[in-house]
Order: C-alpha cells, then structure tokens, then sequence
C-alpha cells in the first residue's frame, strides 16, 4: 500500500513539474519586443518585426504547439503604412529534443492603391518557415519602387522563437 502512494505522489509532482517548466519557458520566449529597420535612400523604410507568439496548448502528449508570426511593415517617406505582410507558422516541439515547422503561410494588406504584391510563396525544413513575394509600387505603368520579401521564423528544440 504504502509502495503504490509513494509511486503515485511521485508521478504527479513529476506531471507538475513538467507543466510548469512548459509554460514558464513559453512566457519568457513571448517577451522579446525589438524589431529591425532598413531606411531607403528616398525616406521610405522597412521594418522587419520580432515573431509574436501564442501558445495554442502548454502540453500535448510530449510535444508542445506554439504558433507564431512576423511581421513586415513598409512606411513611405511621409510616415504613412503603405503596406503589411505576414509569415504565419505552427511549430511542434519537443523541450530539449526536436522541432517542426507544420504549416506555414503569409497574408498581406496594401494600404496605397500604386502598390501590388506577386510571387508570394511559403516553404518550410525542419524547425523553420520561410515567406516570400514582392511588392512593387506603379505611376502611370512604371515600376519606381521594388521591395522583395524573403523571411523566415525558426523554432529551436528549446521553443525560442526567432
């Protein structure tokens, strides 16, 4: 009797232990909030955002789901949004021993009608997600301005998203 009690007590400090390190892992990794910025000779800039993350389940069976997404902004030189894009991911991991990226896919927003998006794309290997396209602004059928997309969001075995 006493055997069964010590075993049992045992196994649930154990499942206790392996939730709270999940989400305490999670919570640290959703914090980082800083973004890198290209300027363009005309004023114009792009801002290439750090990933945002939501953790769809703390624990699933021995794996842990996060979904994640980065965002890409581009200001013209009067400080207006011309246009948004977005590479979206799911990631599984395993704490300590895989990950994989399990789906990826982009949207985008064109808040300047000159603007157009083509050649949009996603793929992905291993704990990684890459995203394409391009975006290019017309007057009068002349293309003045190209901006190429070429991204990616990276899970390690640890959950840290990149």
């Amino acid at each position: 009797m006493k055997l069964r009690s010590i075993v049992s007590i045992i196994m649930s400090m154990t499942l206790v232990m392996l939730s709270l390190t999940s989400s305490i892992h999670a919570e640290d990794t959703a914090s980082n909030n800083t973004s890198d910025i290209i300027y363009y000779e005309d004023g114009s800039y792009l801002t290439i955002h750090e990933p945002q993350i939501t953790v769809e389940s703390s624990v699933r069976a021995t794996s842990t789901i996060i979904n994640a997404k980065r965002p890409i902004t581009y200001t013209n030189s009067s400080g207006e949004l011309v246009w948004e894009y977005y590479l979206h991911a799911t990631f599984s991991y395993v704490y300590g021993s895989s990950a994989t990226c399990t789906i990826a896919s982009y949207d985008y927003t064109i808040h300047k009608d000159s603007w157009s998006f083509s050649d949009g794309s996603t793929s992905r290997s291993g704990g990684t997600a890459y995203g394409y396209g391009t975006f290019k602004n017309k007057v009068l059928f002349i293309t003045t301005k190209t901006v190429n997309i070429d991204t990616y969001l990276t899970c390690d075995i640890y959950g840290n998203i990149s």
